[in-house]
């Protein structure tokens, strides 16, 4: 009897409520609605000046320092020096005479990478004993003049001449000047106690005796590139030293009577590439070892502000006919980011991730499109509708790629008689009527 009266009494309060609540709103209120329409709009640098000017960047590289790959020889205008240092002498060998040293030879594995004469593979270098440290911060014109003369560089103690085509596994062998050895042998005997004195804040090392300076570049080769060289090679050189094909000198000394195998690991490595600088014109170049790179200046302010970027891209056309490539021929990619990233400024020595891919068609291969600039297009429009684009010829995103390739982009530029090589920016945008 109790739950039938409660369900009666919930019910008339609902009709009660409905009641009362319609009675404050008999008429319903009228929302103008606006009709939401879309419209889309297309806007191309064929048909407005949407890339206002582009200017050419041009940087001599510090020595790409303990990196992978090493480059070697020379090509034309190209060149490419390295340095080396080793470590794992050992300290009880002073004694061993030139007869006790049965082999040094110096083992240098080379990569499948060449460029300059891809058929022949004539290269010439010679191996040297250096007399400084080896620099992060020295490029190739601090230490080479012009005719690749350098004082940092001693007597030479080994050399190559011959063809250096690269093959699996199979090292290039360069016997290097017993003499050296014996030197280096000396010296590693008294290596410790000198060491101990820099290291000490009490003591003070003499370093007007060339003994103790030599504590700062001991156990270091220079190889430079001879001028009958025609291709330049790169070199494997991992920074794992415990791998095969760590750029290393295998030692075979008589030690009391018995026979003994020593390798001297690579610990410290740069080289020093040149390529010269390409004079600025019409057209776009990439280049890596010659660290040569474009900048765009792009001016989308033609589009209202804040309208919606729907889609956004660059294609550029490459000049086959007077690019340069090596044995990997060209690469399908290039690189692009915002010079407002201080990481990606033309002259940035940003070892980083590049963030936007340019990929060659699949059809028309010389054609190369950046169709991923959505999203920067829309942050420019969202300011002054100004922005900055560079150009890198990176394989992929990483950096650290650009630097061992002499690989030389040339893309046609804005004024070139055919519209269709032009570099072209297309934008598809929407924007609202007026409210």
């Amino acid at each position: 009897m109790k739950n039938t009266f409660l369900k009666l009494s919930l019910f008339l309060f609902g009709i009660y409520s409905i009641s009362h609540l319609t009675s404050c709103n008999e008429v319903p209120v009228e929302i103008p609605l606006v009709q939401d329409t879309l419209t889309v709009y297309s806007l191309s640098s064929n048909d407005a000046a949407l890339i206002t000017s582009k200017s050419q960047h041009y940087k001599e590289l510090d020595g790409p320092f303990n990196m992978q790959f090493q480059l070697l020889g020379r090509s034309n205008n190209y060149k490419s020096h390295v340095l080396y240092r080793f470590f794992g002498l050992p300290k009880d060998m002073s004694y061993i005479s030139e007869l006790d040293i049965k082999e040094a030879t110096l083992y240098l594995f080379p990569d499948k990478y060449t460029f300059g004469d891809t058929t022949n593979f004539e290269q010439e270098f010679t191996v040297h004993e250096v007399l400084d440290s080896i620099s992060r911060f020295n490029s190739f014109s601090d230490i080479f003049d012009a005719n690749d003369n350098t004082s940092i560089f001693n007597y030479q103690v080994g050399e190559f001449s011959g063809k250096a085509e690269p093959k699996d596994s199979i090292p290039f062998k360069i016997e290097i000047d017993k003499q050296l050895i014996l030197k280096w042998f000396t010296f590693a005997a008294k290596e410790d106690s000198i060491r101990s004195i820099w290291t000490d804040s009490t003591k003070t090392l003499d370093l007007t005796k060339a003994e103790n300076r030599y504590l700062f570049h001991s156990y270091s080769i220079g190889l430079k590139a001879g001028q009958n060289s025609k291709v330049i090679n790169r070199f494997i050189n991992r920074s794992d030293l415990d791998t095969l094909y760590n750029t290393q000198i295998k030692l075979v000394v008589n030690k009391a009577g018995k026979d003994t195998t020593i390798y001297l690991k690579n610990s410290i490595s740069a080289y020093y590439p040149f390529a010269p600088e390409i004079e600025e014109d019409d057209d776009i170049y990439l280049q890596g070892t010659g660290r040569t790179r474009t900048q765009f200046d792009f001016d989308i302010s033609e589009i209202p502000p804040l309208s919606a970027i729907l889609s956004c891209q660059l294609e550029l056309t490459l000049d086959t006919n007077n690019s340069e490539f090596g044995s990997f021929g060209r690469s399908i990619y290039i690189a692009g980011a915002s010079s407002e990233d201080p990481f990606f400024t033309p002259e940035s020595d940003n070892l980083g991730t590049w963030p936007y891919l340019a990929v060659a068609n699949d059809s028309i291969p010389d054609k190369y499109t950046f169709s991923n600039i959505t999203p920067l297009m829309d942050s420019w429009n969202r300011k002054e509708g100004k922005g900055q684009f560079v150009l890198s010829p990176a394989r992929g995103t990483s950096a650290l790629v650009e630097l061992t390739y002499f690989d030389k982009y040339k893309f046609f530029g804005s004024n070139n008689p055919d519209i269709s090589k032009r570099p072209k920016l297309l934008i598809i945008y929407s924007k609202r009527p007026n409210i």
